[in-house]
């Protein structure tokens, strides 16, 4: 059978673009289907204008702390808001992602991949149509990512999700945040850093589920510390618009009133709208994710999957190793697979969270008895200030092997000093090396 292209990908994203260049690499006709930016969620509406923002609300400690350093910062006192702009923040950060966008437009003009800017759905299995037209290959990758969840809420259409926190056109000045997973406590770190009153809403006992038990005690105590308003065990159920903002009524019978935004950051979920997958045997897990083998394969001898839309772990860097050891692995004839133990992860809120490895919880199913190593401290960078933040560290390690099978910081550059433990904990460090 004659196809038109070797390979379709259906996605710009940063896995689907990796792919497609890599592919095309190997002398391969690709074609890659976009309907809005290339570039995906992480540089286009996620961890890189996030970060942007994360980097601006940062500067109020700074600048809080920057006397102590010797210098005269005007406004000081009063953290340096009344100085910023929200305005022109958004406005460099979108320069800054239309910059991006480029980049990536030119590395997949100059790679010889034909970008189709349209939405593509399957017809069968070698077949996908976009405006009408219909486009075959002889493999079909889907690099469609996630999007944000909408829980079931009378009144759910008021709130925004992250990506349109992302380009607000005014700083409110008070908001509510429904949930309180990674998402949800790095914009409400960013928002209350700048001024904002920040009321995040959880039906848990304590934020960041899935986290160490210990890291989630102290980065709670930390947000509270830090002026967030933290409502646990409670649910919104209803979500009113009036003339000053939005009212929200809660199960515990509160009611919070004239909230100026609502940002609904309840998870993600797969971006599988609209992509004709009932016309193949796609295998899906229950959360609706896209299943897939050791080979990305999801069903069809022809479909295939990387990143957010098929794995757990929500990182572009994997979508990246994915997709490019899968296109290795077709066309350059290696042998390499992608290895998921120990991948370093960090939250960007105030403070910062990293991890690698097990939680205490989960290293006790897996290696039985172990001993715990702690320490926290005050960081350097604060010692001559009136800045009493607090960095927490814990060390898991097996007791019958000495091996580091976790490890978790909470505080100052927590993200860059993972990267260190990572490699090592890798590599099968003991304590006692």
């Amino acid at each position: 059978m004659a196809y038109d292209y070797d390979l379709i990908v259906i996605g710009a994203g940063s896995g689907g673009v990796r792919s497609a260049r890599i592919a095309a690499s190997y002398g391969k006709k690709v074609a890659l289907f976009e309907a809005a930016e290339v570039g995906g969620t992480c540089v286009i509406r996620g961890c890189v204008p996030k970060k942007l923002l994360v980097y601006a609300s940062n500067f109020v400690k700074t600048f809080k702390s920057a006397q102590a350093f010797g210098w005269n910062v005007d406004g000081v006192d009063n953290i340096g808001l009344q100085q910023f702009s929200w305005e022109k923040l958004i406005a460099n950060k979108d320069a800054e992602i239309k910059r991006l966008n480029k980049i990536y437009l030119n590395l997949l003009s100059n790679s010889g991949v034909q970008l189709i800017e349209s939405h593509a759905r399957f017809v069968d299995e070698y077949t996908v149509v976009a405006n009408g037209k219909k486009y075959s290959a002889q493999r079909i990758l889907i690099a469609t990512g996630s999007t944000p969840f909408y829980p079931e809420i009378k009144g759910i259409e008021h709130c925004i999700s992250s990506n349109e926190a992302l380009s607000l056109a005014h700083l409110p000045k008070e908001m509510t945040i429904l949930g309180a997973g990674y998402i949800a406590v790095e914009f409400a770190s960013i928002f209350n850093a700048l001024g904002v009153k920040v009321n995040l809403v959880y039906r848990g006992d304590k934020v960041l589920r899935g986290f160490d038990d210990e890291v989630r005690s102290f980065a709670q105590d930390s947000f509270i510390k830090n002026g967030m308003n933290i409502i646990l065990e409670s649910n919104v159920i209803e979500i009113n618009k009036n003339t000053n903002g939005f009212d929200l009524l809660l199960d515990s019978d509160m009611c919070l009133k004239n909230q100026d935004v609502v940002l609904c950051a309840t998870g993600r979920i797969a971006n599988t709208m609209n992509l004709g997958l009932e016309n193949i045997a796609v295998n899906l897990k229950y959360n609706g994710q896209i299943e897939v083998d050791v080979e990305q394969n999801c069903g069809p001898e022809s479909v295939f999957a990387v990143g957010d839309v098929c794995n757990l772990h929500n990182l572009t860097p994997v979508a990246i190793k994915e997709g490019h050891l899968l296109m290795d692995r077709w066309y350059g004839n290696k042998k390499d697979y992608i290895e998921y133990d120990y991948l370093p992860s960090a939250v960007f809120s105030q403070p910062e969270i990293a991890t690698c490895g097990f939680t205490e919880q989960q290293a006790s199913e897996h290696f039985g008895e172990l001993v715990i190593y702690k320490s926290q401290f005050r960081a350097m960078k604060y010692a001559m200030t009136d800045i009493l933040d607090q960095t927490f560290m814990k060390l898991i390690v097996q007791k019958s092997t000495d091996l580091v099978v976790g490890c978790h910081v909470v505080g100052v550059d927590a993200a860059e000093i993972i990267h260190g433990f990572a490699v090592a904990i890798k590599q099968g460090i003991t304590k006692s090396a």
